[in-house]
């Protein structure tokens, strides 16, 4: 049977710590064998990405900061072999990108013109124009 592991991150961080993880670990996927004396497990990443790897230990890291903009959701699986005997263990994980307010709001173009009459009364407190 397929584990499915979920995580979030948030966008633009990178050198975090989580309880009981390495830096920049996400996720620790834990494998056991009921053979005697099996303690070595070998981890892949079937779908290979340029933001996570995962180590011989099942730690999950992130390579770099996300970016939501981008990406908002990343699908990795994984598997985890004895190298004995072929058997594998199929899990995936999917990690959520949590969208911080990062970006600076901006006009969508340069300028803007508006006319305004010379007798205009400036105490009014009319709008001379605006922006949609």
């Amino acid at each position: 049977s397929k584990t499915n592991y979920t995580v979030i991150v948030q966008e633009n961080v990178f050198g975090f710590t989580q309880p009981n993880l390495p830096t920049n670990a996400v996720l620790k996927i834990n494998a056991t064998d009921r053979d005697y004396g099996e303690t070595s497990f070998s981890y892949a990443i079937v779908n290979p990405s340029m933001f996570f790897m995962i180590d011989n230990g099942g730690y999950l890291f992130l390579l770099g900061p996300l970016d939501y903009e981008d990406v908002t959701e990343h699908d990795l699986s994984l598997y985890v072999t004895d190298g004995l005997y072929n058997s594998t263990f199929d899990a995936s994980v999917t990690i959520y990108v949590e969208n911080l307010n990062d970006n600076r709001p901006s006009f969508t173009i340069a300028s803007y013109v508006f006319n305004v009459s010379e007798s205009y009364n400036s105490a009014s407190l009319t709008p001379v124009g605006g922006v949609i």
